[in-house]
């Protein structure tokens, strides 16, 4: 490996490292057979009748879809992941703000590739549209 300007990577006291390895900065993602029909990563625990799924419904109809199945279990992942700790303690609303805008983007991005898995040819009709 190499430092990003092409220079060889070295040690603190400027001697060579002997055969750098480049580390490895996030485990592999994986996704089981509910995040796999989704299109979703993340989702699996909150599917209906899993460990974290909500006993809420957020969207009107019955889940008798995998589509149905997978957006209420992407919802149900933001609406939990949104409830976070942190104002009671600290009082700052812009960091409050910040920490639930993370889950708020991971939801959309899974809302994306729902979307994208389950209706690509409506995705495709959208004039001016690129996948």
């Amino acid at each position: 490996i190499q430092n990003a300007d092409g220079s060889a990577v070295t040690k603190a006291d400027g001697s060579p490292m002997p055969n750098p390895m480049p580390l490895r900065l996030y485990a592999p993602t994986s996704r089981g057979a509910f995040d796999a029909r989704c299109g979703t990563f993340g989702t699996e625990a909150y599917a209906p009748g899993s460990v974290n799924a909500c006993s809420e419904s957020f969207f009107l109809g019955s889940l008798d879809t995998d589509f149905e199945k997978c957006l209420q279990a992407i919802d149900c992942r933001m609406n939990r992941e949104m409830r976070v700790k942190g104002y009671d303690t600290h009082g700052d609303a812009i960091a409050t703000f910040v920490q639930q805008m993370i889950p708020h983007h991971v939801n959309a991005v899974n809302m994306a590739k729902l979307v994208l898995k389950h209706a690509p040819a409506q995705v495709s009709s959208v004039e001016g549209f690129e996948v």
